[in-house]
């Protein structure tokens, strides 16, 4: 009898603990499936930018009616077409930014990041001024910044990881 209650026992430890890594489980599941949500819809957001980027790039129509609408002072159609074309670079570096928390590859992504830092530097008070207010997260501009604040200390360009 006592062989009997003890098994008894471990079957409903068995049970619980089933129960409670199917629960856990679940949660991971939920929590990834939320994530990798939020990461493609970034992305597809993303990808309509590069679009839009695309089409001011290309036509000068579309070009001349941003260069109309810009938020932060005037800008010529050689200003216009280079601030779009630090928006396709920047889009780029921000998919990598927020992919790299758990979707893409660690070194990729910052190497990608790093190599959007490196090509922006040297026109960085432009990109300041028409291109991170226009759409990008604090935070993500803070890495890109501090990623220029490096290369502006060490006189060198960011290494490639």
């Amino acid at each position: 009898m006592e062989q009997t209650g003890w098994i008894s026992t471990i079957s409903d430890v068995m049970e619980i603990v089933g129960a409670i890594a199917t629960v856990v489980l679940a949660y991971v599941v939920y929590a990834y499936t939320k994530k990798r949500e939020a990461f493609e819809a970034t992305s597809q957001v993303q990808t309509e930018w590069q679009h839009a980027n695309e089409l001011a790039l290309t036509n000068p129509e579309i070009l001349s009616i941003e260069i109309a609408g810009h938020p932060h002072g005037e800008l010529s159609e050689a200003d216009a077409r280079k601030m779009y074309w630090y928006f396709v670079k920047m889009n780029i570096a921000f998919n990598s930014w927020v992919g790299r928390l758990a979707y893409i590859d660690q070194a990729t992504a910052q190497s990608t990041i790093d190599t959007v830092i490196n090509s922006t530097f040297r026109d960085r008070d432009f990109i300041r001024t028409h291109v991170l207010p226009r759409g990008y997260s604090k935070t993500f501009a803070r890495e890109i910044e501090a990623g220029w604040t490096k290369i502006d200390r060490s006189g060198q360009m960011i290494e490639m990881t």
